[in-house]
């Protein structure tokens, strides 16, 4: 006893405690027993110890635990089976008993890729501002709401602007919206370029699962147009009479 064991974990979080079951020997002899573990697929259940010896109206106890190491989210389910003889290879009254193991993998806490990688943006020197686009910033899974983001430039970048550059969502799967903008005000023709890293932290400090995410951010100022004359003055001489 029990008989029916229920793990629950996130994925990438240390494994939930073993759970004891309880081996009780109600006979006269001395009881022999031995757990066998079934999975299907990945091997992530375990108990211990594997086989031991029960004196009469005696008890015993075997760990039963998971290793969630390799698991994506998902409902996995076996069972450990235990068979007792009396050490003379009669099987015991009971035998086998068969514990049902169910194990819950949950999604992590997880900040997603935004919802462009680049953006670009072009202008004349001396005209106005490109226009503003915008990025979608989402988290996910299994988080302790609200997770708190902040959008940063990650070098020096005097012409970028990010409104908000920080924000929080309070539910999985909301988004936010971060409005990128670009100013050529004092900038001279050519190109720059910076990344921006998107972080999330949920509200006990952990950070997000894919954090930070980044995105580039080009700004193209293009040379205004201008008029040129190769020869500002000419001169003309004719003879009297001639063309």
């Amino acid at each position: 006893a029990p008989l029916n064991l229920n793990f629950s974990t996130i994925q990438g979080m240390p494994n939930p405690p073993g759970q004891v079951v309880t081996v009780s020997n109600t006979g006269g002899g001395a009881l022999y027993w031995h757990t066998q573990v079934q999975v299907l697929g990945f091997t992530w259940l375990w108990a211990t110890p594997t086989a031991g010896t029960t004196a009469p109206n005696q008890t015993a106890q075997i760990t039963v635990g998971v290793n969630t190491s390799t698991l994506t989210p998902n409902t996995y389910v076996g069972q450990v089976t235990i068979f007792g003889t009396d050490g003379k290879n009669g099987t015991a009254s009971g035998s086998p008993q068969t514990i049902s193991v169910s194990l819950t993998v949950l999604p992590p806490c997880t900040l997603a890729q935004p919802s462009w990688s680049s953006v670009a943006f072009s202008a004349t020197a001396g005209s106005g501002d490109p226009s503003p686009q915008t990025e979608t910033i989402t988290a996910s899974g299994n988080c302790s709401w609200p997770v708190t983001w902040q959008a940063q430039a990650t070098s020096a970048a005097n012409w970028l602007k990010l409104t908000p550059p920080s924000g929080s969502l309070t539910a999985s799967g909301q988004s936010a919206t971060l409005t990128v903008a670009a100013s050529i005000a004092g900038l001279t023709p050519g190109t720059y370029s910076t990344q921006v890293a998107i972080t999330a932290t949920d509200s006990g400090s952990n950070p997000a699962q894919g954090s930070p995410q980044y995105f580039t951010v080009t700004l193209t100022v293009l040379p205004p147009c201008t008029l040129q004359v190769s020869n500002t003055s000419f001169t003309f001489t004719a003879g009297q009479g001639q063309p």
